[in-house]
C-alpha cells in the first residue's frame, strides 16, 4: 500500500474499528454528480460543529479524489461508477474512493513543487489531497484512495 503515513493510518485504521454498517455508501457515474455528493459530507460535518477550515480542506481533497475518479480512474465512461464510502463523527471523517479503473501509482506521480514541473498540468490533485488530510492511503491496485481529516489538524 502506498501511504503518506505508512503506520499510523493502518493502525488508526485499526482503531476505529469500522464495521462495514458503519459507512455511508454513495456510488455515482459522472462529475456532474460531485457537487451534490460534497454537499452531502460538508452537511455530515456541519452536524457535529467542524471548522471552517476543515469543511474547506475536506471538500477540496475529496472534490480531487471523486474528479480523478471518474476522469483518470474510469476514463469518463458512463458504464463505470465510481464508489464513495465515507464515516463521520465528531474527532474524524474518513473518506474512502474507488473507481473501476486499472489504478496508478501515485509515488509516480512528480512533485508539483519542483521548479521543473510548476508548469505542468497534472499533479496537483494528489498535492492538495495530501496536504489537506491528515493521512492518505492508497490500495496496492491504486484505484482505491482512503483519506482521513482529523477535526482542527
Amino acid at each position: 500500500m502506498f501511504s503518506s503515513r505508512q503506520g499510523l493510518c493502518r493502525q488508526e485504521a485499526a482503531q476505529l474499528d469500522l464495521r462495514p454498517e458503519d459507512w455511508r455508501r454513495r456510488t455515482f457515474r459522472s462529475a456532474a454528480e460531485v457537487p451534490a455528493l460534497l454537499n452531502d459530507i460538508v452537511a455530515a460535518m456541519d452536524r457535529f460543529a467542524y471548522p471552517i477550515k476543515d469543511l474547506f480542506g475536506v471538500r477540496l481533497a475529496l472534490e480531487e479524489a471523486l474528479v480523478n475518479a471518474v476522469k483518470h480512474g474510469n476514463r469518463c465512461d458512463p458504464a463505470k461508477e465510481v464508489r464513495l464510502r465515507y464515516w463521520v463523527n465528531a474527532e474524524v471523517v474518513v473518506l474512502q474512493v474507488e473507481d473501476e479503473g486499472d489504478g496508478f501509482d501515485p509515488s509516480g506521480v512528480p512533485d508539483p513543487l519542483l521548479p521543473e514541473n510548476l508548469e505542468r498540468p497534472s499533479g496537483r490533485g494528489l498535492f492538495l489531497i495530501r496536504k489537506y488530510m491528515t493521512w492518505t492511503e492508497y490500495n496496492e491496485r491504486g484505484n482505491c484512495v482512503t483519506m482521513c481529516k482529523h477535526r482542527g489538524e
